[in-house]
């Protein structure tokens, strides 16, 4: 209905007042004038508030040893006071630096990657340093791609399972989990992965055992292949390092009747439960299933996972100190191997059971 005759007509009126009233003070209200941004704190802010030269100041932050301590003690009072924030950009400019580590993962999705990454922030969060993340998707091309992409942005470069073929470069760099010659790496004892893991299962009983091969670009792989070379291991695969990798494994181990297991990494061996699961295959009764790096995952399997640990944390931690060595120009060993151990849980259990059943 239409606004018609005098009283509603009047009344319209007064309506539409109101509103524009309402309008132009809500138009005044957003018009206000925005408040102008808190300056930021400056090391001459902090100088003139403590009564000594910037440079004292500077120094009592970066290189206290050089500064009588009341006078650290008064600068750093006041810096606290202030609120003062040192300017990353111009330290790192200063210092001819970035104050930034760069690391490339072959797939973040998995957690063994992801715990690596995390102990290597950690590591750089202690020495003041950022770390910048790229994940090559295990495509070399991509790897290439983001190392090139990096190198200029950062310190160092941590390069963790590298699936191309990396080579020295301007900027230091350092492996996990590979080795080429003239670039320090980090890495896993991969013949103990193996060894730990088949010793456990002979000594339950089984000598038809399976050993799941990984990609052939990886470092670690071609370590275990070596180890299944000596025939009394049965090699399956290469299979994806993932959940659909494990189910293939699982078929392939059923086609060579093997009573055990040991998969390429922990996410294999879960494909290998599912698999089994899937076929009514019991586990460990008719079949034990070993894997290897104990992601947190592993403990929550039905059944849980038994497997061969990998001190993931040390792997990042190592890694990211042996990289902020290199920028220091100091001298750093070719490569750190660390052990792994076992763990075991409720997958694996001896032969003579799995034949009861």
């Amino acid at each position: 209905m239409g606004c018609t005759g005098s009283g509603v007509g009047s009344v319209c009126k007064r309506l539409h007042g109101h509103a524009v009233d309402a309008v132009r003070q809500a138009v005044v209200c957003h018009a206000r004038p925005v408040a102008e941004p808190i300056a930021r704190v400056t090391l001459a802010d902090v100088a003139a508030a403590a009564g000594v030269n910037p440079a004292t100041v500077s120094r009592a932050l970066t290189r206290p040893d050089l500064v009588a301590e009341a006078t650290r003690t008064r600068v750093l009072a006041e810096a606290d006071r202030l609120g003062y924030v040192p300017d990353r950009a111009a330290r790192s400019l200063a210092r001819g630096r970035t104050g930034a580590i760069g690391i490339v993962v072959p797939d973040i999705t998995n957690p063994f990657f992801a715990a690596v990454v995390r102990a290597a922030q950690g590591a750089a969060a202690d020495a003041d340093h950022l770390l910048l993340l790229g994940d090559s998707r295990q495509d070399p091309a991509e790897e290439t791609r983001l190392v090139a992409a990096l190198a200029p942005q950062v310190d160092a470069l941590v390069l963790c399972a590298p699936v191309g073929s990396p080579a020295p470069a301007p900027t230091p760099l350092v492996l996990v989990n590979s080795v080429r010659r003239g670039i320090p790496s980090v890495v896993v004892d991969q013949r103990a992965v193996v060894d730990l893991a088949v010793d456990h299962l002979r000594d339950l009983g089984h000598r038809r055992i399976a050993l799941v091969r990984g990609p052939v670009g990886y470092w670690s792989s071609r370590q275990r292949d070596g180890r299944a070379a000596s025939g009394d291991l049965m090699a399956l695969g290469p299979v994806t390092p993932d959940h659909a990798g494990g189910v293939q494994a699982a078929d392939l181990a059923r086609g060579v009747r093997a009573t055990a297991v040991v998969a390429f990494n922990d996410l294999v061996a879960l494909g290998v439960l599912a698999r089994l699961h899937e076929l009514g295959v019991s586990v460990p009764g008719k079949m034990s299933v070993v894997g290897a790096d104990d992601v947190a995952v592993a403990a929550m399997a039905a059944p849980s996972l038994t497997t061969v640990a990998a001190p993931v944390d040390d792997l990042g931690r190592c890694a990211v100190a042996t990289a902020l060595a290199l920028v220091r120009g100091e001298t750093v060993r070719a490569q750190v191997v660390l052990e792994p151990w076992l763990v075991v849980r409720g997958s694996t259990a001896p032969l003579r059971r799995a034949r009861a059943r």
